[in-house]
């Protein structure tokens, strides 16, 4: 075959189109500054969402890799030499060679698999694949060949070879073996890789280095999870042929790598988009609590192919984290700026230290959980400043303080608001704040819960709302944190001996 290419080419009546396909033409994000961008001050890296920095697309550059691909294709289809019949004859030289080519690789199983199930979204399993060659046969040449230039390509731009002057190319034996020893690793391949990537707004790491925040295991596989700065690099799948709102605000990523197995069907690869719209909520969680007062929330969430030959993965599952299905799902797709502050070491020991309290048994304080998935609709059911934020304050507060409360039901406010006080607080000054803060959040949640709108309230009223719903979110972040942060009391033999010994003090207090 690399024989039947090498005679091709070298025939001067051999033409190509110099058009270039749009549908291999591909953008990459560029983030630009001007001299008012806020920087982070340790990598000097601009803050997206910013005034002074601009966040946009433009074509990517053309590599070598790209040129041989689009020659070999061409040369298979080309029709603008058709008149002249020993090129054709050439050209049909060629295919004859591919044909055999494809026999041969017909030949292995696994190789032929490895090939052609890597075209495309991941679809078949290899029985799958073969029920469904059998049921449409045709001649496969094409196919083939699709599946081919890839190896081929790569194989070339490994020697050397200028598709500018493709007739003075002499590595022709070096390049057949190289594809040999591709096409042998290949066919001996046990999985594919890929990286997740959830794209934030904030709060930005500065760093250059990815952070690790967590180790979980999804299902048997162990993965690493980390925090990013999102690099232009990173971005490029958002912007890859079309650009959504609200990747310029990205700055972001919580990131990790996953494999499947090669021989797999389809549900274990759609099954990473559920892990990855899990691992977003643990993470996203954590930090709205360890940054309660941003308004943080994921944009897109994407699984990237690491290799080439790779198939990718359908976003069928992806119920969630996903902007184009925005108007299907009752999500928030759209957040704040982010926090000129990045997070500092402190902050990410503690989101490290609650990721893993909320993984082990300090997750399995009755309430907890409950708690914080009223948090998380808080923040995506409500834009920052709507006061029906309140009910979901109220309701996560109460699956907290009153988890032992069965049908007592006297005076749940009053126990509320004196044990999240004497929990959250030391003196009696602290105490004495918070206790009249959640009396009025009540009060004020009470008249949105029986349909009162607040939006007529007079002077001191509006004072009053305004300091609960900047105080609302810390209470609750505070709550949920302090019992993560307290193995030595946070899961008593009993949640009502745990209550009795807040309420009563002492010094196992």
């Amino acid at each position: 075959m690399c024989e039947s290419l090498s005679i091709l080419w070298a025939d001067p009546n051999f033409r190509i189109y110099s058009y270039h396909s749009p549908y291999v033409r591909r953008s990459r994000a560029v983030t630009t500054t001007s001299d008012q961008a806020v920087m982070l001050p340790r990598t000097m890296r601009p803050l997206r969402g910013t005034e002074g920095v601009e966040v946009g697309s433009v074509d990517r550059d053309r590599t070598r890799a790209d040129d041989v691909r689009e020659l070999l294709l061409e040369s298979f289809r080309s029709w603008s030499d058709a008149g002249s019949s020993d090129v054709e004859q050439k050209r049909a030289a060629l295919h004859h060679a591919l044909a055999s080519l494809n026999e041969y690789v017909d030949q292995s199983n696994a190789l032929r698999y490895r090939l052609y199930g890597a075209v495309g979204y991941k679809t078949f399993s290899p029985e799958a694949m073969e029920k469904h060659r059998e049921k449409h046969r045709r001649d496969s040449t094409i196919e083939f060949w699709l599946s081919f230039v890839p190896v081929l390509a790569e194989a070339l731009v490994d020697e050397g070879f200028d598709p500018r002057e493709r007739s003075a190319f002499e590595r022709w034996s070096a390049s057949a073996d190289n594809v040999v020893g591709r096409l042998g690793l290949l066919a001996e391949r046990a999985d594919y890789d890929y990286e997740v990537r959830i794209f934030l707004n904030g709060p930005a790491i500065d760093s250059l280095e990815d952070v690790i925040i967590a180790e979980l295991a999804l299902g048997a596989e162990p993965v690493q999870v980390c925090l990013a700065y999102a690099t232009d690099v990173l971005l490029d799948p958002l912007v890859d042929y079309t650009v959504f709102e609200g990747f310029n605000k990205v700055n972001t990523v919580v990131r990790y790598r996953t494999k499947v197995s090669v021989e797999a069907d389809e549900r274990p690869y759609l099954q990473r988009y559920a892990d990855a719209s899990e691992v977003a909520e643990l993470c996203v969680d954590v930090l709205r609590l360890v940054r309660c007062k941003e308004d943080i929330g994921v944009l897109a969430l994407e699984i990237v192919e690491l290799d080439s030959l790779t198939p990718k993965i359908r976003k069928t599952w992806a119920n969630r984290y996903q902007p184009d299905l925005a108007r299907y799902q009752p999500h928030r797709f759209d957040f704040g700026p982010p926090s000129t502050v990045a997070l500092t070491d402190a902050e990410i020991e503690r989101l490290r230290g609650a990721i893993s309290s909320l993984l082990g048994v300090q997750g399995n304080f009755k309430g907890l959980k409950y708690a914080l998935r009223r948090c998380r609709s808080s923040v995506e059911r409500y834009a920052p400043s709507d006061p029906e934020r309140l009910l979901e304050y109220a309701i996560a507060l109460e699956a907290i303080y009153l988890n032992d409360i069965g049908t007592d039901r006297e005076e749940l406010s009053y126990r509320l608001r004196l044990r999240a006080a004497r929990f959250l607080a030391t003196s009696f000054a602290e105490r004495n704040e918070l206790f009249v803060t959640l009396r009025d959040l009540y009060k004020l949640r009470s008249r949105v819960a029986h349909g009162e709108s607040l939006e007529r309230l007079g002077p001191k009223d509006r004072i009053i709302l305004e300091k609960v719903l900047d105080r609302g979110p810390v209470i609750v972040s505070e709550s949920v944190l302090r019992i993560l942060e307290n193995p030595g009391g946070a899961i008593p033999s009993g949640q009502l001996e745990f209550w009795r010994r807040v309420e009563l003090g002492g010094k196992e207090e």
